[in-house]
């Protein structure tokens, strides 16, 4: 695709850079899958991952199909997620449970205390919230507008500068990495789903597509993309993320090497 000609050198430039780290993302994650040991999970989703197998159909939950599972879900409820029998299936489970979920993200959102954290904790709040009064349209593009605003503007900072400060990164590296693949790993699915938008420079029109997209709910409201399971997701995003960052902020400020 010509991004130059549809949106000028500068915003094309930015959307080829995307696309490269998401690229570079996608395939040093793919890695990851082959070395992630279980102790670097989070808490809830150690107990799942206790043999081989398991951590490798976990994996596949997490980077192929992108459904997110991280510090939002109880043990049990990733269990019954993970182990239903194809995509679909554990969208459903997801859904079925997400009374206990809801309230898991309320509890992990209160748990992220971290001061340069805060805007985004209350922006979640808000979309939680929203959520729960039936409006799951706003909730979904406020949840996703906090985790774009992360990789787009703060990730340098808050990521990794603030972790190089307090202990040398070749110490580091594989064991950020580690612990944050099953947070990223789904974010990344839904960057890499894209959406197009309206015909434009002799493109056909193309529906956006239904599984959580970055791309679609920030460009394309549409009903394929607005729905409640995907707002769920998207809370469980958000909510995970704030999390992964409230647990390396303590560690950058309390551990060396």
């Amino acid at each position: 695709m010509d991004f130059t000609s549809l949106f000028g050198d500068s915003m094309a430039d930015s959307f080829r850079e995307n696309a490269r780290q998401i690229l570079d993302y996608l395939e040093r994650t793919r890695k990851l899958q082959r070395d992630l040991a279980p102790d670097t999970l989070p808490q809830n989703l150690q107990e799942y991952a206790a043999t081989p197998e398991a951590r490798a159909l976990l994996y596949e939950v997490l980077f192929d199909d992108g459904i997110p599972l991280a510090f939002a879900l109880s043990s049990e409820t990733v269990g019954a997620v993970v182990d239903a029998p194809n995509r679909a299936a554990r969208i459903e489970r997801l859904w079925s449970r997400r009374k206990g979920i809801l309230s898991r993200c309320a509890e992990g959102l209160d748990s992220v205390t971290a001061a340069h954290l805060g805007h985004s904790v209350e922006l979640a709040r808000q979309a939680l919230e929203a959520y729960q009064h039936g409006l799951h349209g706003p909730a979904q593009a406020q949840a996703m507008a906090i985790v774009d605003t992360h990789y787009t503007s703060h990730a340098p900072q808050s990521t990794a500068n603030a972790v190089k400060h307090a202990r040398p990164m070749e110490h580091l590296q594989g064991k950020v990495d580690n612990r944050a693949f099953p947070v990223h790993a789904p974010i990344a699915r839904a960057y890499a789903r894209k959406y197009l938008g309206s015909p434009t420079q002799g493109r056909e029109a193309e529906d956006p597509p239904r599984e959580l997209s970055r791309h679609a709910t920030i460009h394309g409201t549409h009903p394929n993309q607005y729905t409640k399971r995907n707002a769920l997701q998207a809370l469980v995003m958000v909510t995970s993320l704030l999390r992964l960052l409230q647990d390396e902020h303590r560690r950058a400020a309390f551990t060396r090497p």
